[in-house]
């Protein structure tokens, strides 16, 4: 605790400052939207919803449609926030993050089985880290172009200053190439991927 109160007293007033107003929008947003976390140490939050938008076709087949039940995930910002604040570097952040997204999903293979998300088709979420979904067994497609879009584009690029360790020159180096992407991922093919790598 003595180190983290080191840590966050070495951040800029206004980067703080953006953190404490973020924080208190995301926790209205949770507690509006049900976001749930089912454990401290899961990097994701989930959040049960009906598909409202375009037909998605997935690798192995699925096609998610309108008005299917899916499990929207959600970064678990503040473990994230605090990983990125005791990482030693960007390299440190990164290999930390992907050892607990692993331990994550090894949890969420117990998550789709639970009475409350047993419905969901897929996994499905927004996001401007889609570099190593494949990985993990998500496609990667293209978010439509709406209204919405740049609202998603705002609030994912101010996470991104907020928690990455150079988010500022980050952003100002590669703005063109950190547009947000659709992850998503059949629940079946999840499980699937997750029995071939036990």
């Amino acid at each position: 605790m003595e180190k983290h109160n080191q840590e966050l007293t070495s951040i800029p007033f206004q980067k703080k400052l953006l953190m404490k107003l973020y924080s208190i929008w995301e926790r209205i947003y949770h507690i509006t939207h049900h976001v749930q976390l089912e454990n401290e140490q899961d990097l994701l939050m989930f959040r049960n919803i009906t598909y409202t938008g375009n037909s998605l076709t997935l690798s192995d087949g699925t096609v998610i449609m309108k008005g299917d039940h899916l499990l929207e995930l959600h970064f678990n910002n503040k473990l994230l926030l605090h990983t990125a604040l005791q990482a030693k570097n960007p390299v440190h952040m990164v290999t930390t993050l992907l050892h607990m997204m692993k331990d994550t999903f090894s949890r969420m293979q117990a998550y789709v089985d639970m009475p409350k998300y047993k419905d969901a088709k897929a996994l499905y979420g927004v996001s401007l880290f889609h570099r190593g979904a494949k990985q993990f067994g998500f496609d990667i497609l293209d978010l439509p172009k709406n209204r919405n879009t740049a609202y998603h584009r705002f609030c994912l690029r101010m996470l991104l200053a907020i928690m990455h360790p150079s988010g500022r020159d980050r952003l100002k180096l590669h703005s063109s190439a950190l547009t947000p992407k659709i992850l998503a991922v059949s629940v079946n093919h999840f499980k699937q991927r997750d029995q071939e790598h036990a």
